[in-house]
């Protein structure tokens, strides 16, 4: 009986240092580098923030010196020439002015390169007044302001004619330097049938 108790506590000891020496030589290296993996990441986030943080101005506040002042949506013949549509229209339209293109229309599509294509180049177009239909609340009408040194028709001038006419959206192309009448704005804007 001895002997097997000493063989017991033997065997034990050697078990416990077996593992002992398991643990030492393959799982302690093992855990070690994780521990360095996770203290690095944590390190490397908080620099990540910290640069991202001071680069970046709270939103809260401006610089020192920055000014910011309101400025008009249109000139004054712009501001008229709204004016006299929103009374031609009243009835008829909700009038909007100044709107992004993009947030008229929607572009879909199979081709996902040509419809980034699309959208990039109209991404800066803004309609000057939209007229939109009040039950549907769809645009109906899209009027840009002719000006004097935009008088080619370019690429850009193509494709938001050719968008617009896809989504069933009227354009015209109004002088806001022209004196405009009542029946001449029903005229232009083709509102003479829908009376």
């Amino acid at each position: 009986m001895l002997l097997s108790a000493s063989l017991v506590r033997r065997w034990i000891s050697m078990e416990v240092h077996s593992i002992f020496t398991l643990f030492s030589t393959v799982f302690f290296p093992i855990l070690l580098i994780v521990l360095l993996a996770t203290l690095t990441m944590i390190l490397w986030l908080i620099w990540q923030r910290r640069s991202n943080s001071s680069l970046t101005l709270p939103s809260s506040s401006l610089a020192e010196h920055t000014m910011v002042v309101p400025r008009p949506i249109f000139t004054k013949e712009e501001a008229h020439l709204y004016n006299l549509i929103q009374l031609v229209v009243r009835d008829t339209y909700l009038v909007f002015g100044r709107l992004p293109l993009l947030s008229l229309v929607n572009i879909t599509g199979p081709d996902e390169m040509s419809r980034q294509t699309i959208v990039r180049t109209i991404r800066p177009v803004r309609a000057d007044i939209v007229l939109v239909n009040p039950g549907t609340l769809l645009p109906a009408k899209v009027i840009f302001f002719a000006s004097n040194e935009h008088s080619r028709f370019t690429e850009q001038d193509r494709l938001v004619e050719a968008v617009l006419k896809a989504a069933d959206i009227e354009r015209v192309v109004l002088a806001p330097t022209r004196a405009w009448t009542m029946p001449q704005l029903v005229e232009a804007l083709g509102l003479q049938e829908e009376e």
